[in-house]
């Protein structure tokens, strides 16, 4: 009787940190594209980050070869994508918010420099870190 007990407690306790741990990566995964006051935005910039880092390293198993040739500064594109896409997401973010829609954590200015300096900082230590 208490084997079955013990066992139905940890059975519980596992189903529980799974639905935690599912939960969690739904959210944290959800939160660049949810509007702006549903999410916190520390935990959305985090997850803007991970997100570009993430497809970032996908893109390297997809295209594994540099976008752009070796340059005389390396890591330049860990300033100018950033600083560019970060332009080009306000500008969508404020078109989104012209038509009558909200506008995502991904639409701002910091999602968008975020997201790209994750993908470039993946691609970066793919390339330049073996």
């Amino acid at each position: 009787m208490i084997e079955f007990l013990i066992e139905l407690a940890v059975e519980l306790l596992f189903q529980g940190l799974g639905e935690l741990v599912v939960e969690s990566v739904a959210r944290v995964f959800g939160a660049p594209f949810a509007r702006r006051d549903q999410h916190h935005p520390i935990v959305a910039g985090i997850s803007v980050l991970l997100l570009g880092a993430l497809l970032g390293e996908v893109s390297c198993w997809v295209w594994p070869h540099r976008i752009v040739g070796p340059g005389p500064y390396p890591g330049l594109s860990l300033l100018i994508s950033p600083l560019v896409n970060g332009l080009l997401a306000d500008a969508f973010g404020a078109w989104r918010e012209r038509h009558g829609r909200s506008r995502s954590y991904l639409a701002t200015f910091w999602g968008g420099a975020l997201f790209a300096f994750g993908m470039a900082g993946a691609r970066f230590l793919f390339f330049n870190v073996r």
